[in-house]
């Protein structure tokens, strides 16, 4: 059988966040014309990051805007957007990405904007549960609903995400340690 003609988009721009937002935001307001499409590898439209250490962890997510548009606003500029699209390779020399799933896109342009992983513990005990990292909203939800469980914490890393969750810990009444990595 005959590998499936990848599908061709002007303007391809991989990953989920504010980045890849904004660009397509601006391209159509600039005038530009062609396709363009956003690959996301998470199941959620391009959402903004912040809030998921603050008000997400404290408010929760019927109570948090964290969706950068809503899908109408990418349909309106005929802004395509694929959902669970990780790019698992990128062939610069043909211009053509393949997805995890399958899925082969073709390219004009290509705006890579993936932002960046997190670093897991590679200790003993890592993988016990009720460890959490936050990256994702899916990370965000399942240490949101823990927090309810919850009586003590402990959060490894003192940086400007470890110190927002410490204190969504506190607002929600979690006897909490901050230890500096």
């Amino acid at each position: 059988m005959p590998a499936k003609e990848p599908l061709f988009i002007d303007f391809l721009l991989v990953g989920g966040g504010l980045a890849s937002a904004t660009a397509a935001e601006t391209l159509r307001a600039a005038g530009a014309e062609g396709s363009i499409a956003i690959l996301c590898a998470e199941n959620t439209l391009p959402y903004y990051r912040p809030p998921l250490s603050k008000e997400f962890l404290v408010k929760g997510p019927d109570q948090t805007k964290i969706l950068i548009h809503d899908d109408s606003f990418y349909q309106d500029r005929d802004i395509e957007i694929h959902l669970g699209s990780r790019v698992h390779r990128v062939d610069v020399d043909s211009r053509t990405i393949e997805t995890d799933g399958g899925d082969h896109f073709s390219f004009g342009k290509l705006l890579i904007a993936t932002g960046a992983s997190v670093h897991r513990l590679s200790v003993p005990g890592a993988d016990l549960e009720g460890i959490h990292y936050l990256r994702t909203v899916d990370d965000a939800l399942a240490l949101y609903q823990a927090i309810a469980h919850a009586q003590r914490a402990i959060v490894i890393g003192a940086s400007f995400l470890g110190m927002e969750i410490a204190a969504s810990l506190v607002t929600r009444g979690v006897a909490t340690t901050l230890r500096v990595a």
